[in-house]
């Protein structure tokens, strides 16, 4: 499991494609389609060209909606323009949709690529394979995603994203800068997630990396019956300055719960600079509140746990409450924790540790170190650890080479570099070479 700083950036943000050169053949001019409020918006779709761009004025369009061929669809006019039937989309090629509003669920295959801005869907977008991307996109139904790569960018998820690919098969899952109210649940993808606001995150068989995110239990969390704020099972994962807070407690009904902020099993992950606390996730009315900040299983799980904050609290039970625990079954797992800062009746269980602090963090009401922190400039001493302006490692998710809050909000521009073998550019011929963004800015 590489640890690096490069690949670590090269996952953070979106793939791009840069055409270079001239094209030998002249191309078709794709024409415009003026579609007006009250016409059939089916009948122009069938009589549009392939490449056509469908400027479709504000209104209501009924029936069921079929696109099987590369459009282009831009709303015309400032009030809503909304699909009120279901809408399937089998293009093979690229469909563009721009400030749309679809009333029923959305069904995509056929293997194109389909890609959204500013559009609202009321019911289950579904996808069976292909590629999405959705730019400012709000989702108040369940994302349905199957062997389809999904690129988010400052979208909005209410209910649930569900996503399921062959393990092994690379197919990625970009959100950045989004707001995920209902659970992430991915399996068999490579999960690259950065400065999101979510619920929760479940990993199967998947490759993840994490950076920026704020992890929340809410009563919402506790109403869809979640125990953990992440759950990570026989996947590979790399969490980096993520805060996980429990926010719910005195909920009833719960005797005998179990609860983890984060929960390792048979899996390997790298936990650096992030911040647990379930001070809050036992709730008082609670017989057996278990309460673990990170809670660790499976004799094959490999888990390094440097410079974190991890607070862990349960009431009236303080023995049931641990920092860090792992359940030992043969050999156990093995479990390294170094240069934390854990604040907990009960640090470790089977975990040993290395230059740890086991004393309260001294936190700001929004949740930065306050000035006396004792985790200020408490992180491992080794330069590549150092904070941003060069200190030494801050304990916790403001730590580290990697924390910047301003990538959770910026429209600057974003830094690319090119990470492919040196190849011939040639002239009057297009050319296509994949390049990477540093950051998470935007498209």
């Amino acid at each position: 499991m590489t640890t690096s700083l490069k690949p670590f950036l090269r996952w953070l943000s979106a793939l791009f494609t840069l055409s270079l050169g001239l094209l030998t053949q002249p191309t078709t001019q794709a024409a415009t389609n003026i579609v007006r409020a009250g016409e059939d918006l089916q009948t122009r779709i069938n009589a549009a060209a392939s490449g056509d761009v469908m400027v479709v004025q504000s209104g209501t369009y009924g029936g069921n909606i079929t696109i099987n061929k590369p459009l282009a669809f831009v709303r015309s006019g400032g009030a809503e323009l909304q699909i009120l039937g279901p809408v399937s989309i089998t293009a093979s090629g690229t469909v563009f949709m721009s400030r749309l509003r679809f009333a029923e669920p959305v069904q995509i295959s056929g293997g194109g690529s389909v890609e959204i801005s500013e559009c609202d869907f009321l019911k289950t977008l579904g996808a069976l394979d292909g590629r999405i991307s959705a730019r400012k996109t709000q989702f108040a139904g369940e994302l349905r995603l199957t062997n389809t790569a999904f690129l988010g960018l400052r979208i909005t998820n209410s209910t649930a994203l569900r996503a399921s690919s062959t393990p092994g098969s690379g197919t990625n899952l970009f959100l950045t800068q989004s707001t995920l109210r209902g659970p992430v649940i991915a399996a068999g993808y490579q999960v690259h997630m950065a400065y999101c606001n979510a619920l929760h995150l479940s990993l199967n068989d998947s490759d993840a990396t994490l950076v920026g995110n704020v992890f929340r239990f809410t009563t919402e969390s506790r109403r869809l019956g979640l125990h953990t704020m992440a759950t990570i099972t026989r996947s590979s994962a790399r969490l980096r300055n993520n805060d996980f807070k429990a926010a719910v407690q005195n909920i009833s009904g719960c005797e005998g719960y179990g609860f983890a902020g984060i929960q390792i099993d048979q899996s390997e992950a790298v936990l650096e600079n992030n911040h647990v606390d379930v001070a809050a996730g036992a709730d008082h009315e609670c017989v057996s509140p278990n309460a673990d900040g990170v809670y660790i299983i499976g004799e094959s799980s490999k888990v390094s746990i440097l410079s974190c904050v991890i607070v862990s609290f349960a009431w009236p039970r303080v023995d049931l409450a641990f920092g860090v625990r792992r359940i030992p079954s043969g050999q156990g797992p093995l479990v390294t924790v170094s240069h934390c800062c854990i604040d907990a009746p009960n640090p470790l269980a089977n975990v040993p540790s290395h230059a740890t602090l086991f004393t309260n963090p001294g936190l700001n009401p929004d949740r930065t170190l306050a000035v006396a922190s004792p985790c200020r400039n408490a992180g491992p001493p080794d330069a590549i650890y150092n904070d941003r302006d060069g200190t030494r490692n801050d304990i916790g998710f403001t730590g580290g080479p990697l924390y910047n809050p301003s990538l959770a909000t910026t429209d600057l521009p974003i830094a690319f570099w090119l990470d492919a073998q040196p190849r011939k550019v040639l002239k009057g011929v297009q050319n296509t070479i994949r390049i990477e963004a540093a950051g998470a800015a935007g498209f």
